[in-house]
């Protein structure tokens, strides 16, 4: 009986531990339509102080739009990052497709979370 109930124990002091554990979440940092290269830089300079909270993070850019409106977007955000001197591997690129209107998503992802998707 008594190891019965040791057992027992032990499967909820387990389930305890694991059910505090939290999985991590990306979140959107902003979203954003047509805009001059300095308004595409100072999102970007934000974006990246808030990337840099956390070096395991991963920073995506979902763009929508034309096709030639996405790609003069990526080029932007491209220039920002050089210009800012920031490690362009911690930027995920994503096209998120035909919208009439040119949208920017930035997505902060932190280590074990789920990638967003257009």
């Amino acid at each position: 009986m008594f190891r019965l109930s040791s057992v027992i124990a032990v499967i909820f002091a387990i389930a305890a531990i694991a059910g505090g554990q939290t999985v991590p979440t990306a979140y959107k940092f902003a979203e954003f339509g047509p805009m001059s290269q300095a308004g595409v830089k100072k999102k970007m300079d934000s974006f990246l102080i808030e990337l840099a909270k956390d070096p395991a993070s991963q920073g995506y850019i979902l763009i929508y739009g034309t096709p030639k409106a996405i790609a003069a977007r990526r080029r932007q955000i491209a220039n920002s990052i050089t210009f800012l001197r920031q490690d362009p591997l911690r930027i995920t690129f994503v096209e998120g497709g035909f919208e009439k209107t040119l949208r920017t998503v930035m997505w902060i992802v932190p280590a074990g979370a789920k990638p967003p998707t257009p």
